[in-house]
């Protein structure tokens, strides 16, 4: 399922808007790059929406078909990203204490940005290592992933620390483009291709060094919301996901089994198996997408008990509160007077 691939999430808008930029500095127009993207120009200005992973992959291959291979365009995008291009991770990481802890909490959260390539960080001797694996992604876009992703890694940590960190080692498995020499320089070091890793090495002692913005306190809480958002991502992967998002949309009518299992063309044998290898049932999700769904509009929505217990799927308010104390121990209003 391409839910169970490392790269398949969903992606701030803010990536679409910088590739579209890139295109557009090259003489495309805006039409020549979110063809077949569904992508329109009113969302591509919404800074709260996301893409689809299928999405910007036909907005790549739009601009590699348009520009070719020969122009660093993976560069040209890494470059044009901030830290607050990805949100709350963008918030994250400047505030931590070390550079090595800002790179330790952007490898764990790295699901929040736009990171197609699995990275990894290791310490080899006297060098703190970074490697970076592009399998399984697709190879007609793979190298231009690895150098966006490498260069927006360089172009935050720059904006970190006010000392460009000489790097030791830089490799790449990918044969020596033609535009090699803009890569050298951008890196500050000789990329050595055609190599069995794709990694990054600094001195380990690099690692140490203060961020000047550390804050503590504001640290732990982008961690914890970090967390939060990561969890919520990954609950809506694998079949899981898309029962969650079926539940979702027919909640209103209860959502019945029969209904979803008709949405996702499944029989309801199958789809039980199917859950049961993903370590859950449909009762479960259904009760989590109901608890998940209650606290939101608790706290988001002047709704009444009466009105959520009806967007829940409840045929009276007073299931919906016992439901809601076994849940958390409190009825839905002393929930939501805690809140706020």
């Amino acid at each position: 399922m391409p839910g169970n691939r490392h790269w398949d999430f969903p992606r701030p808008m803010a990536t679409a808007a910088i590739l579209v930029d890139v295109g557009q500095r090259h003489g495309l127009s805006r039409g020549q790059c979110l063809a077949g993207t569904a992508v329109t120009a009113s969302m591509l200005a919404d800074p709260q929406a996301t893409i689809t992973a299928a999405q910007e992959l036909r907005l790549i291959r739009n601009l590699l078909k348009h520009l070719g291979d020969a122009v660093p365009l993976g560069l040209e995008a890494g470059q044009r990203y901030e830290a607050t291009s990805f949100g709350i991770w963008g918030f994250a990481v400047p505030n931590a204490r070390t550079m090595r802890q800002a790179v330790e909490v952007g490898v764990r959260y790295a699901r929040l940005t736009t990171a197609w390539c699995a990275p990894r960080i290791e310490d080899r001797g006297e060098q703190a290592v970074m490697t970076v694996r592009v399998d399984g992604l697709p190879a007609d876009v793979s190298q231009f992933l690895l150098e966006r992703d490498a260069a927006i890694l360089m172009s935050i940590q720059r904006s970190m620390v006010p000392v460009r960190i000489p790097l030791e080692q830089v490799t790449c498995s990918f044969p020596r483009p033609p535009y090699h020499a803009a890569v050298d320089d951008y890196f500050g070091a000789p990329v050595r291709y055609d190599q069995p890793e794709n990694l990054i090495a600094v001195h380990r002692m690099l690692g140490t060094l203060p961020v000047p913005s550390h804050n503590t306190a504001f640290f732990r809480r982008c961690e914890q919301e970090c967390e939060r958002l990561l969890d919520s991502h990954q609950r809506m992967e694998g079949l899981a996901g898309q029962v969650r998002q079926c539940i979702t949309r027919h909640l209103q009518a209860g959502a019945p089994l029969e209904r979803v299992c008709e949405a996702l063309g499944m029989h309801r044998r199958t789809l039980h198996r199917h859950l049961a290898k993903e370590g859950t049932d449909y009762a479960s999700l259904l009760e989590e997408t109901r608890q998940t769904l209650a606290q939101q509009l608790l706290a988001t929505t002047d709704f009444s008990v009466e009105e959520i217990a009806m967007q829940l799927g409840y045929r009276q308010a007073t299931n919906f509160i016992r439901a809601f104390k076994r849940w958390q121990n409190v009825t839905p209003l002393q929930w939501q007077h805690r809140r706020r």
